[in-house]
């Protein structure tokens, strides 16, 4: 996978956006947790993911928090810090590492429940409004009683916070949205579900309503 393509090709649609963002209004400190599913490599996937990532998080200030992992078979937090409204700065520190993806990383299976997990201790921890994003197609292998149950623990977990405003699942084709939808509506009205062609009017101040 090309580095240089992916990055030069990551936000061109959301020029527009990027520039818009600097001109918000200030709102309460929040944490973002973004988890990337990167099982399926294919440039174009992960690149609408990049983008959908950036989109999001530009509304983010310097005393709001950004949590980025990835996630396949496994997954790695890498990045922790500031919201990221510079384009250039966001390809730096997290689009780039979108063409390195390790091996063992990549294997075949895709443990959604380990992001859902981690996206769970993070909002655990947090002291301030927290909202999360998982960009997925929503497929799983493995939907035996013992995944249902470690999605299960992670959403008791969600829902007995104090914190969490808005769980988004960014990304899930068609055939999957249903199964999740199910599989989250312990929820409520926390979840929402949706594809990569159905997600813009989220975009816009997503971040200062979960601040609300």
């Amino acid at each position: 996978m090309n580095v240089t393509r992916i990055v030069s090709k990551l936000l061109a649609p959301t020029i527009l956006f990027g520039f818009t963002a600097g001109c918000r209004a200030p709102h309460p400190p929040i944490r973002l947790i973004v988890a990337i599913d990167v099982s399926d490599p294919a440039e174009g996937r992960l690149v609408r993911y990049a983008s959908a990532a950036y989109e999001l998080e530009s509304g983010l200030g310097r005393r709001d928090e950004l949590i980025v992992f990835l996630f396949g078979h496994g997954d790695e937090m890498v990045y922790e810090g500031p919201g990221i409204p510079d384009r250039d700065a966001f390809n730096e520190k997290i689009a780039s590492k979108l063409a390195y993806i390790r091996p063992a990383m990549a294997s075949p299976g895709t443990l959604v429940g380990g992001a859902l997990r981690s996206v769970a201790d993070e909002v655990a921890s947090s002291q301030v409004p927290s909202c999360a994003v998982l960009e997925t197609d929503g497929g799983v292998e493995d939907a035996s009683a013992a995944f249902r149950s470690e999605i299960g623990r992670s959403l008791r977990r969600l829902r007995s916070s104090s914190k969490l405003r808005r769980l988004l699942l960014l990304g899930v084709d068609d055939e999957w949205r249903e199964k999740w939808s199910a599989w989250l509506r312990p929820l409520g009205g926390l979840v929402v579900v949706r594809g990569m062609n159905d997600y813009q009017d989220l975009a816009t101040g997503f971040v200062e309503e979960a601040a609300r």
